[in-house]
């Protein structure tokens, strides 16, 4: 179904996690990690280049296919360059960036 292979390793902790992770990490590192000369990190540009192709109504209402989030969340940890296909349903993406935000290690926006 994607073109990398399964990471069937064990999540590592914050501090052991591999240089190529963007999932889980501060923004600013993620978007290093995965490029250097980007100030957004690479699943979230990727998602949303995606996305404004095909954004229907309540996407991100839409639950996306758990085990096809987990696949894109391993391959972009992996530093593989990720490219969602047309055929992709636009829940899977929508769930794969709600998936990116929620494991950031300090929220986006604090309400005071």
């Amino acid at each position: 179904m994607f073109f990398w292979k399964k990471n069937k390793k064990k999540t590592k902790s914050k501090e052991e996690k591999a240089p190529s992770t963007v999932f889980g990490v501060p923004l600013d590192e993620a978007a290093r990690r995965s490029d250097p000369r980007a100030l957004i990190p690479l699943p979230v540009r990727s998602a949303i280049d995606w996305l404004s192709h095909k954004f229907p109504e309540n996407i991100y209402r839409a639950e996306g296919c758990s085990s096809v989030v987990q696949e894109y969340v391993s391959g972009f940890n992996n530093g593989t360059l990720i490219a969602f296909r047309d055929s992709e349903a636009p829940e899977n993406v929508a769930a794969t960036l709600m998936h990116y935000f929620s494991c950031l290690p300090d929220p986006l926006l604090q309400l005071s």
